[in-house]
């Protein structure tokens, strides 16, 4: 089952972040909303949504200029980049399982794994080849 990306699971005990990008999503949206969802002061709110605006990989969230509207200075904000689910590379070389596998590769016993591989595989092209000889 495919894990939904962080910034769409239901939960509420997701991060700053993830709440700001879940309400940016619907549209943009001024700071002095965003200070009232979050239920907190908009001075408080400006100092806590520069991490946010920092440039990621999975998302970027850019703000406009300031204005001031009332008295009061503000900002709005909008998703420049939608979030997007990143997934680490595919290692290339095999993970050793154990200690003891990773000792029988040092001596030599992987070229002997590679020659019965050889000699399975000419017994199963003449047919000969039955399960129970392993």
């Amino acid at each position: 089952m495919r894990r939904l990306a962080f910034y769409r699971r239901p939960h509420n005990s997701t991060g700053f972040k993830e709440s700001v990008v879940r309400m940016l999503g619907k549209r943009p949206t001024t700071g002095l909303e965003l200070a009232e969802h979050f239920g907190m002061r908009l001075p408080e709110f400006n100092k806590k949504i520069y991490q946010v605006l920092i440039d990621t990989k999975v998302v970027k969230v850019v703000a406009t200029e300031w204005a001031e509207k009332e008295g009061i200075r503000d900002r709005i904000y909008s998703i420049e980049r939608k979030a997007k689910r990143l997934t680490p590379p595919r290692p290339k070389k095999t993970i050793p399982i154990s200690l003891k596998s990773l000792d029988s590769i040092t001596n030599g016993m992987k070229q002997k794994h590679i020659d019965a591989a050889k000699r399975r595989a000419k017994l199963i092209a003449s047919g000969e080849y039955r399960d129970w000889m392993g």
